[in-house]
């Protein structure tokens, strides 16, 4: 059990043992139970993560990473975690077996504390090995009892809003215990609001991170490194390597987080920490290395470049339409950096020899002109990945959306 004692308000109180209920009080001085979600196999990357922000004790487990902080902290995570998909606040646990328990448990919860009224919610429930499992119902019986308790408490309805609800109720019932919590993001993380045409077979944003996070962009930007993408489709491994190297917080580009209809948020606070962020990116954008996107398709290109520019990039990452074949390091480059590339995984009968052609094809521009270099690539089919032709490389196993890949990082020699 995490528990930090802090002076800021706000709390939820941990609590583990069964038929019982928590809620956040200004009064209470102990921090907040927080869970961050994340991508399948990126839950290690996204604890050290959260260990270079300060956050001291963190528990991993397969969905993500438990911890406690303060409002702070809960913020510092939302705006600046680049591998998160969701920060969740627990305000109760408790057995729920059957419908009626489960109704009665969410019910016993002072939603007052959390939500004014005439305002919206919508809930994400989800169920494993327990005896609930129609997800829909359980989250029909979750709304029915916050909306009741808002009827008996204030005499007003809830209304429910699906998609940019005031307060989003995430519940989560395992082994017949339920874990009821606010999604302080609102939405997922990875969207950070510069992406708005994804091109073909798009990388989730957050992914993305963590495969940088995991070949060391970081460290090799800081050297002065470049990045590469020679088939960078909507652009998301440049966006996101520049922001990166440049310190911006990916939160900044959003105008939506779950928090902002929660009666906990803390205007003042959450305006100060944007406007250190800003000042922040606006210091380390001047440090971004070359970061060059290319292209084959043009309106992967179009796409891309779009992208670039939602992302306040715009001449810090430049791409390019450009033969693969023809790829070469950015003109600006003085020194080897990083080649970062997801092509493609061929899902479809007859493509086999295709795809082992334009991975040999890689491997080849890459000896040739990229040497000294690190190369990440995520591929779906590590069969035809071998034809790269590389030698000794070290691997990772990730998920890009339901399709177990694997990143291969070589020194090209």
């Amino acid at each position: 059990m995490l528990v930090f004692i802090k002076k800021f308000a706000y709390v939820c109180p941990m609590n583990t043992q069964g038929n019982s209920n928590t809620s956040n009080s200004k009064a209470s001085g102990q921090a907040m139970e927080l869970f961050a979600t994340c991508a399948r196999k990126t839950s290690t990357i996204l604890a050290d993560e959260l260990r270079a922000m300060g956050i001291v004790e963190v528990a991993e487990s397969a969905a993500g990473v438990r911890f406690s902080g303060d409002l702070v902290t809960a913020y510092k995570v939302i705006l600046w975690s680049r591998v998160a998909s969701r920060v969740l606040l627990t305000v109760g646990r408790f057995d729920a077996d059957n419908p009626q328990s489960l109704y009665e448990g969410v019910r016993a919860i002072d939603w007052t504390q959390h939500l004014d009224y005439r305002k919206s919610i919508a809930v994400d429930f989800t169920s494993t090995s327990s005896a609930i499992t129609h997800t829909l119902f359980g989250a029909q019986r979750v709304k029915d009892a916050v909306v009741d308790q808002f009827k008996e408490e204030v005499g007003d309805r809830l209304m429910v809003n699906i998609t940019r609800p005031d307060l989003r109720i995430n519940v989560h019932l395992q082994n017949d215990k339920a874990v009821v919590a606010i999604d302080l993001s609102g939405d997922s993380l990875h969207k950070r609001g510069y992406r708005q045409d994804g091109g073909v077979a798009p990388l989730r944003e957050n992914l993305a991170a963590a495969l940088l996070l995991r070949a060391e962009w970081p460290s090799i930007a800081r050297a002065g490194g470049a990045l590469i993408d020679p088939m960078c489709g909507s652009g998301t491994f440049v966006i996101e390597g520049a922001l990166m190297a440049g310190n911006v917080a990916p939160g900044l580009l959003r105008n939506y987080f779950g928090f902002l209809g929660w009666k906990g948020h803390d205007k003042s606070l959450w305006a100060g920490m944007i406007g250190e962020a800003a000042l922040i990116a606006e210091k380390g954008k001047k440090r971004i290395p070359p970061i060059l996107g290319t292209d084959h398709h043009p309106k992967a290109v179009e796409y891309a470049k779009a992208n670039v520019a939602r992302a306040g990039m715009a001449g810090y990452v430049k791409i390019e339409q450009r033969e693969m074949s023809k790829a070469r390091p950015p003109m600006r480059a003085t020194q080897p950096g990083l080649v970062a590339v997801n092509p493609p995984y061929g899902e479809r009968i007859g493509e086999s020899d295709e795809l082992a052609a334009l991975y040999q094809e890689l491997g080849a521009v890459l000896r040739k002109r990229f040497r000294g270099y690190k190369l990440a690539m995520i591929t779906g089919n590590p069969d035809v990945a071998k034809n790269i032709g590389l030698g000794k490389r070290k691997a990772s196993t990730f998920f890009n959306g339901p399709i177990e890949c694997k990143l291969y990082r070589y020194d090209v020699e």
